[in-house]
């Protein structure tokens, strides 16, 4: 193999790299990691979106508004996004429809260094905080 072959295969790999990332980085910008693609896609309302109380950390809501899902507690996706890596789940669990259609404040509790804890509902049919 010439130098010149092996230079074109060196740059095809690096190319093919750089697209591949690209690629990953536009999904993730679109689908967050974590997060399943089809009720990702079909099924998402968008909720609130929830700021720590200096301002710095923002995350936002998103609820799985399926059909099924109103015979029960919606699945909730408490998603952060970062520039370089795209979206990403940092919470998931069930909330209430009080809180997922009603627009009952939605039940987060801001900690130091800007953690947070969402109060999720134990299982998807009743339940209380």
């Amino acid at each position: 193999m010439t130098h010149r072959v092996k230079y074109k295969l060196a740059i095809g790999a690096v190319g093919a790299v750089i697209v591949g990332a690209a690629a990953l980085r536009a999904y993730f910008a679109v689908i967050p990691r974590g997060a399943s693609f089809q009720p990702w896609v079909l099924a998402r309302v968008d909720g609130p979106e929830l700021t720590s109380p200096d301002g710095r950390r923002v995350v936002r809501a998103y609820f799985n508004d399926a059909g099924a899902m109103h015979s029960g507690n919606h699945w909730t996706w408490v998603v952060e996004d970062c520039w370089w890596s795209g979206r990403h789940v940092v919470a998931q669990g069930y909330l209430g429809s009080d809180v997922a259609v009603s627009g009952a404040p939605f039940p987060i509790e801001w900690g130091p260094a800007d953690d947070f804890r969402v109060r999720f509902l134990p299982r998807r049919y009743g339940g209380a905080r």
